[in-house]
């Protein structure tokens, strides 16, 4: 029925030679994991499960604690986003990451997750360069209660030719009830502005259950949506 029966552990990602760069170097690793949790008004900090078991390719598991939690709240549950810096644990980069251990509440209601995300950023030769800039946190959005927000990513720098995307990776999307919402991107300075959408991706509905940072696409992912888009046509030189 499209809800979260169980948790389905260990749950694993293989990353491909393909998708890295030719002789990459780590240049900086963070492990996330995120999903529903028992509802305390996000009052009890010790509700979040601050610790998961993660094992890189060609290692031992070892259990990681995360550096940052943060906790958005409902009347019915609540959800937690974690992050740990795994820099230093990830030796060899291609092959299974495997996550364990993570403790999240699931009864099959519409909105239980459970799910982890990679970002490995590399480094190598001959590839141009490239600023990447990392953000995150946790805002619930109801058509109830808080219909919309406004984050702003600053401290960019863009180049005099500028070129650019937008990942996100965001927890318990949906299909039938997310007709109407929308992400915009504003520019500042430029004033350029866009809404994020494709072939996958609907503009009144973008978090639907997608992923689109792979091909094919996949579709009907429950409790998770991450989507890539070009941002080419708002950023503006320097």
């Amino acid at each position: 029925d499209g809800k979260v029966d169980m948790l389905t552990q260990p749950a694993s990602v293989k990353v491909e030679a393909e998708d890295l760069p030719p002789d990459p170097k780590l240049h900086r690793g963070y492990l996330y994991w995120g999903g529903t949790q028992l509802p305390t008004k996000c009052a009890n900090k010790a509700n979040l499960d601050d610790t998961v078991t993660f094992t890189p390719p060609g290692a031992l598991p070892i259990p990681v604690v995360a550096d940052v939690c943060y906790c958005s709240s409902s009347l019915t549950y609540e959800m937690q986003l974690c992050r740990a810096e795994v820099t230093d644990i990830v030796g060899k980069l291609v092959g299974e990451y495997t996550v364990t251990d993570f403790t999240a509440a699931v009864a099959n209601t519409d909105t239980d997750n459970a799910s982890f995300a990679l970002v490995l950023v590399n480094k190598g030769d001959g590839l141009k360069e490239r600023r990447i800039a990392l953000y995150d946190g946790l805002v619930g959005l109801s058509a109830m209660g808080t219909p919309s927000a406004k984050v702003t990513l600053d401290d960019l720098d863009v180049s005099n030719f500028p070129a650019g995307d937008l990942t996100w990776y965001a927890l318990e999307g949906d299909v039938t009830l997310g007709e109407g919402e929308f992400v915009e991107v504003t520019g500042m300075p430029g004033k350029g502005k866009s809404m994020l959408f494709d072939d996958t991706n609907p503009a009144n509905n973008p978090f639907n259950r997608t992923i689109n940072t792979l091909m094919p696409p996949k579709k009907g992912i429950t409790g998770v949506d991450i989507d890539r888009f070009s941002l080419a046509s708002i950023l503006k030189p320097n």
